[in-house]
């Protein structure tokens, strides 16, 4: 973080905003290991007197001063090249499976409030072990934000301990009953890559596992005429109830294809706080 001391009138706008109490009293300094390169600073600042810059080897502190969130950041700016380092590179609403974690604040809201701790990232681990903190895929502004990687894990129906724990209540508190009924995405198959739309052979999977007790995927089974032999079966085409499903990913993350899944789970319907 660099302040031209030209451009800047001493109005305090950077360091009110700072989430972590990152800038000194002489506005000018900051201290490295607390700053989470969050941008706020050069956001508010009316003068645009802030840049940021990466700092090469030789005039870098030692590397106990370097903690994985400014090394990850510093990373980020030698990708991209301090020119590039601008809020919203990359757009999050460029995607629509950037799943935030059941009952985040609308974007901008999220995005303010979170401080990057991933304590949520660290108890979903002893549970469903979706949630994870995001690299580049929420642009350099939501650089280690926590987003759910369903083929990782998935988020455990009983389960609300991310909402108990969020410091800032970047995720709001729930309790379990209404966190159960949180809608963060809704689940739609890839029929390309789905067994029974792609082969015509039964795959249950998805719908075995989904935790509701009305069960969000419907099996509708149908009569098949194989083009080659003609002959007939019957096979079981999984469908989603959209108003049934919440978007936990467990579909997403037992489907046994490798690589991508026949199910994901998209931004379609959720809830923000």
């Amino acid at each position: 973080r660099v302040v031209n001391e030209e451009s800047c009138t001493s109005c305090s706008a950077c360091q009110k905003k700072c989430k972590m109490d990152a800038i000194e009293e002489d506005y000018y300094s900051t201290e490295k290991s607390e700053c989470i390169l969050c941008l706020n600073c050069r956001k508010n600042c009316p003068t645009d007197a802030i840049t940021y810059k990466f700092q090469s080897p030789k005039t870098m502190r030692s590397s106990a001063d370097l903690t994985r969130r400014s090394f990850i950041g510093a990373g980020a700016a030698a990708l991209f090249g301090s020119s590039l380092f601008r809020l919203n590179i990359l757009n999050p609403s460029k995607t629509d499976r950037l799943i935030r974690p059941p009952g985040a604040l609308k974007e901008d809201d999220f995005m303010e409030r979170c401080i990057r701790c991933g304590e949520c990232a660290r108890i979903c681990a002893t549970s469903g072990g979706c949630l994870q903190m995001s690299f580049l895929e929420t642009g350099l502004e939501g650089l280690l934000t926590p987003i759910s990687k369903f083929r990782i894990g998935y988020c455990e129906y009983n389960c609300n301990l991310c909402s108990q724990i969020c410091p800032t209540k970047a995720i709001q508190p729930h309790n379990l009953e209404e966190k159960q009924k949180i809608k963060t995405g809704t689940a739609i198959f890839l029929k390309d890559r789905c067994i029974p739309y792609r082969l015509n052979e039964d795959c249950i999977v998805c719908e075995e596992h989904c935790p509701l007790p009305e069960k969000a995927i419907i099996l509708e089974v149908k009569e098949f005429i194989d083009p080659g032999t003609r002959e007939k079966r019957m096979v079981s085409y999984p469908y989603i109830n959209p108003d049934l499903c919440i978007g936990c990913g467990i579909c997403q993350n037992k489907c046994p294809l490798e690589g991508e899944a026949g199910i994901i789970i998209t931004r379609e319907g959720e809830e923000r706080f």
